[in-house]
């Protein structure tokens, strides 16, 4: 028996070692046909095993195939066509190939996507999603993130003053207000509870590789600001090899500035860390329109500067931890100055910090985030009235945004997944308002907290549907509001009826959603979705008080959640090289929260009467809407893009209070009833010509729809060429220098151009 067994275990060793040294290894490298530039990002699988890989920054990538071939490679990217190639077993145990991949900005199916919380292929996502790919990103004239979404039907960005903007406003789906769209970096959310709103000025364009729209309610999964749909920025990752990117910057107006990103070569049980560091200062322009310059008119400026760091650690192929934090400056000036050095101004102060840790056991995913978002905002006022009163006011506030997001995701069949978790935010806000000319003190302070419990079923029905029904439950409180005035004088008395501690408030809600997808085959699948929203207030509008561009607002702490019910459908087609994606939808917001002039006015120390504007429940706002995007790439070389959007979006039911206007009818504030754009691609050897055309439709500045903002076209274009390590960009935004007023009054900066040069390194 002894020696049986001796005999089974030299067989056993043996047979392990052939086994090994079976294994047929093969090193790669992938290149773009075109330009012959390197890939990084390829996801680089085996059809039937579960085996794969992705391409470092050089393009490179190694598989140690199982014994008993040939296999079958599959080469995926979010930006190129899909490629398969067969790889035949030899005497050698090893293979080397060079694989050329077709660029596709538009790809119909991008490989992978966050749309519900965890990575998953698009075709198994029953909504309306756009991606930006980081071809898209590189070849646009934008110059900001933002700017990026004016590619992408129904997303409507209000940046007016280019560069120089504060604080730009995303919407989409035919609502205002950018509280209702749900914005995250590398998942970690973005908005402000203070606010709703988001610095959009964080990261320069070159630290993405990847930005993802999701259309429609996505309160069932994301909760609150989440309205209307939500917007997931990934930034790059480190390869396997350390790497250096760099842009120096230069621009009319005296503008300049830098981008860096380095990164450490990805490795099992090492640190990895991943970095970005960007800046840019210019002395900007006249804001004021000719007519209406003053003698105390300026120009704005720019001084801004931007790090973010993610560092990483993998344990083994099954679990990670991620760290990141970011730190922001941001200061712009708002065009008056009379006496203080730099006059009128805004500054932001940003810093986030996030925990992130990624465990995949069996046939389930877990992922946990913890999160911080902090904001010290300044703003610095100061102008001369009618009288020749000169005022100055100081205006901080911080912002506090920290919670806990997570996820998990269980697959217990092959046609089921179901993802769950708990969610809890907390936020304060904390402003005040110093009158440096009087003796005028304003203090604003809220509390809000949120927990959640959300659950979603998707369950495959025969070969091609997708049915999924998601459901969530969110608790809100907002506490410790108060208002309180120090020293009134002419400049505040008007507050005086507001002030003391608010009562708090409790709200809960369920945000359910029904969807489905049928593919009916490679060219064509449809879509349908029954979803309802949820947003609660924000902190700013039930706290602060005082004198806006508009007149004066008034706080409202007695504001109540709102409500969206979405109906929509959809289909994507695509024949040969035309990708074709129109869609419908149907909304109804009960207790919408609208900005309404109340009728009543204030004369401010003889500034003349400023109307009073307060944050109310409006009965009922609709929107009726339509979208459409056509993609078309009839040679290697070539691309085009086109998106419509039309929005019906009115205030359908009013319930007046005493005084006021009835706005049953109007059309809602700041939203534009049609948008267009279009974009070229050409693609050259080492060359790329991008030109983008933008339509934007007159919208309503006011409630009562007197104040019209017109309409405006802009073409902007963009040039790069890359050599190796080397390259150089040129972008001009506004092409025919077509000035517009926005709706503060004030100008956009007309024809503005940017010349880039680029370097970049991977080491060995």
């Amino acid at each position: 028996m002894r020696r049986k067994a001796f005999y089974v275990l030299i067989f056993l060793f043996f047979g392990s070692i052939s086994t090994i040294q079976a294994q047929h290894k093969l090193v790669g490298s992938v290149k773009d046909i075109s330009t012959n530039n390197a890939i990084s990002g390829v996801a680089v699988t085996v059809d039937g095993i579960r085996l794969g890989t992705t391409t470092n920054e050089d393009g490179s990538f190694i598989l140690n195939l199982p014994a008993d071939g040939p296999w079958v490679i599959r080469l995926r990217h979010v930006a190129y066509q899909e490629k398969s190639i067969r790889i035949k077993q030899n005497s050698d145990h090893k293979s080397q190939v060079q694989i050329a991949l077709q660029s596709q900005p538009y790809q119909i199916n991008p490989f992978v996507v966050t749309s519900d919380r965890m990575r998953k292929e698009l075709d198994e996502v029953p909504s309306k999603m756009d991606i930006i790919s980081s071809t898209t990103i590189e070849s646009s004239a934008a110059n900001n993130t933002d700017a990026l979404l004016q590619s992408v039907p129904g997303v409507f960005v209000n940046r007016s003053w280019g560069i120089y903007s504060k604080n730009a406003s995303v919407t989409m789906r035919g609502f205002n207000s950018a509280a209702r769209v749900l914005v995250m970096l590398d998942d970690v959310p973005l908005n402000k509870s203070g606010g709703g709103g988001v610095n959009w000025n964080l990261l320069p364009n070159s630290s993405l590789s990847q930005v993802e729209i999701l259309k429609g309610p996505s309160s069932s999964i994301y909760g609150n600001n989440a309205m209307t749909g939500s917007i997931n920025m990934i930034t790059k990752d480190a390869g396997d090899k350390p790497m250096v990117n760099m842009e120096m910057i230069g621009a009319q107006n005296n503008t300049y500035g830098f981008s860096l990103q380095a990164s450490t070569p990805k490795k099992i049980k090492k640190p990895v860390f991943w970095l970005s560091l960007s800046g840019m200062q210019g002395d900007g322009y006249y804001l004021d329109p000719q007519a209406i310059r003053t003698e105390y008119s300026s120009k704005s400026f720019l001084k801004q500067l931007n790090s973010y760091v993610k560092g990483s650690y993998t344990f083994n192929e099954k679990s990670r931890l991620e760290a990141s934090f970011l730190g922001s400056f941001f200061q712009v000036g708002l065009g008056t100055q009379v006496y203080e050095d730099k006059g009128k101004y805004d500054e932001y102060i940003s810093y986030m910090g996030s925990l992130r840790y990624y465990l995949e056991k069996g046939k389930a995913q877990y992922k946990i985030i913890a999160f911080t978002n902090y904001e010290d905002y300044f703003n610095q006022s100061e102008n001369v009235n009618n009288y020749g009163l000169y005022k100055l006011i100081y205006s901080p506030t911080k912002k506090i945004d920290a919670g806990l997001w997570s996820t998990a995701r269980f697959l217990p069949n092959d046609k089921t997944e179901i993802i769950a978790g708990i969610d809890y935010k907390f936020a304060l806000e904390d402003g005040k308002s110093l009158y440096l000319t009087a003796s005028d003190e304003m203090y604003f302070f809220g509390m809000h907290n949120f927990a959640a419990l959300f659950t979603q079923l998707s369950r495959k029905i025969g070969a091609k549907g997708i049915l999924q029904f998601g459901l969530r439950y969110d608790y809100g409180q907002y506490s410790k509001g108060e208002i309180t005035v120090v020293n009134p004088t002419a400049n505040s008395d008007f507050l005086l009826p507001y002030i003391g501690d608010h009562p708090d408030n409790n709200w809960q809600s369920l945000s359910p959603k029904l969807a489905y997808k049928h593919i009916f085959s490679k060219k064509i699948n449809v879509y349908a979705s029954l979803s309802k929203g949820f947003m609660p207030p924000t902190i700013d509008d039930m706290t602060r008080s005082g004198k806006i561009n508009k007149g004066i607002k008034i706080a409202n702490p007695f504001l109540e959640p709102e409500v969206l019910y979405s109906a929509e459908t959809g289909f994507q087609w695509r024949y040969k090289n035309v990708i074709v994606e129109p869609s419908l939808y149907y909304s109804i917001a009960e207790n919408m929260i609208y900005q309404v002039w109340t009728g009543d006015s204030v004369d401010v120390e003889g500034e003349g009467p400023s109307p009073m504007i307060q944050k109310r429940n409006v009965s009922q706002g609709t929107v009726a809407g339509a979208e459409i995007s056509v993609k078309y790439q009839p040679r290697k070389w070539v691309s085009f893009q086109a998106g419509y959007s039309y929005n019906e979006s009115k205030i359908a039911k009013h319930e007046a209070e005493p005084g006021d206007d009835d706005l049953t009818g109007m059309y809602m504030a700041e939203v534009p009833k049609n948008l267009f754009f279009t974009d070229a691609r050409f693609t050259y050897k080492n060359f790329n010509l991008t030109i983008e055309h933008r339509y934007t439709d007159m919208i309503w500045s006011d409630d009562l729809n007197t104040l019209p903002v017109d309409a405006f076209h802009v073409v902007n274009l963009y040039l790069g060429a890359q050599f190796k390590n080397l390259g150089v960009a040129f972008s001009v935004n506004d092409l025919f220098d077509v000035q517009y007023i926005d709706r503060k009054g004030l100008l956009s900066p007309g024809r503005f151009m940017i010349v880039k040069l680029k370097y970049g390194f991977v080491g060995r």
